[in-house]
């Protein structure tokens, strides 16, 4: 895997940021953990552009995950809006159980505190500014872990 510390999973250039993820995961981990934040990271930045390229997008997803993207997505553009500010997590817990399954889980905690909706003008678009807890699944697709599930399991709880 690549640099799987916060640091090396973090964007500044679009205020992506990796507070934490969990100690002492052994190689499965942080292939699981770079994937998961290979797709957030994806989104995020997706959302803040705008332009309809969602390949990376549609690299790091699978299944329902990007079938829930694309109509997110696809409703905030209808309404011309875009995301700015600042947007962190934290990795909670990655668990590979048997990665011979194909199938790993994530938790993550994410923060949009900072973060907005918002149109061209600076005009508000819809509420983000909580944190979330969220549960995530990732199917291995091609050899590549992806995403193929994700469910927000708590508002403002983490």
């Amino acid at each position: 895997p690549q640099d799987v510390t916060p640091e090396g999973l973090s964007n500044p250039d679009t205020e992506y940021t990796v507070v934490s993820i969990p100690d002492g995961l052994d190689d499965a981990g942080k292939e699981v953990v770079a994937a998961y934040v290979a797709y957030d990271r994806s989104t995020w930045e997706a959302y803040r552009v705008m332009d309809g390229d969602l390949s990376r997008v549609e690299a790091s997803t699978t299944g329902e995950a990007l079938e829930d993207y694309k109509t997110s997505y696809e409703k905030d553009r209808a309404n011309g809006w875009h995301h700015e500010g600042q947007y962190s997590i934290i990795v909670i817990s990655a668990d590979t159980g048997n990665v011979e399954s194909g199938e790993a889980h994530v938790t993550v905690c994410a923060d949009e505190k900072q973060a907005r909706v918002v149109t061209e003008n600076g005009e508000a678009g819809r509420d983000v500014m909580h944190t979330y807890t969220t549960y995530v699944t990732l199917t291995k697709v091609a050899g590549a872990w992806t995403v193929s599930f994700d469910q927000k399991v708590g508002l403002d709880q983490c």
